[in-house]
């Protein structure tokens, strides 16, 4: 499946379980001026019917979901929209997360941190809504695995002849996945 949207259009659609926490990310993405539009959704199911209609721009996954595996919805949408931005938003920030994540074919992955978390998902929003340009998207993949490197320095990544990640291991050689 393919989403078709105008160049000009950023739509952001959001999920998590927590409302208020939903309705905070959607008034500071809202107040950006690259965001024209962002819908929060509480119900994941919900949120995968409603992707061909709402056709984001990028999706941004809590990991604070009840009723899924952020993981595994991340993973569902992988399937159906393989070219799609998702972003994972983790309160974890866990090194296990982070591994199953990006395993699962997250583009981001955000860790909430403190006052400036939102803030922080911003800032990324906006720089990986800004790789549509192919000149920047190379510098923005390079940018994104130093910084997860800088996060989680202990961890090996294991790539198969085809560019696929295959395990993910941390310091102590234990497989994260």
């Amino acid at each position: 499946m393919s989403l078709s949207q105008s160049p000009h259009s950023t739509r952001v659609l959001y999920l998590d379980a927590d409302e208020e926490a939903a309705a905070q990310i959607e008034r500071n993405l809202a107040a950006e001026s690259w965001c024209d539009s962002v819908v929060s959704q509480t119900d994941p199911a919900t949120a995968l019917e409603q992707l061909d209609d709402l056709q984001p721009s990028c999706v941004v996954v809590s990991d604070n979901l009840q009723s899924t595996d952020c993981v595994a919805l991340t993973k569902e949408i992988r399937s159906e929209y393989p070219d799609l931005p998702l972003v994972l938003f983790a309160d974890d920030g866990s090194e296990a997360l982070a591994s199953r994540a990006i395993s699962a074919g997250v583009t981001e992955y955000v860790r909430a941190t403190g006052d400036t978390e939102h803030q922080a998902l911003v800032e990324r929003l906006e720089n990986l809504l800004d790789t549509a340009d192919p000149s920047t998207a190379a510098q923005h993949g390079r940018d994104w695995v130093e910084e997860f490197l800088e996060l989680f320095p202990r961890v090996v990544f294991k790539i198969d002849a085809n560019g696929t990640y295959t395990d993910l291991l941390s310091g102590d050689e234990e497989s994260l996945l």
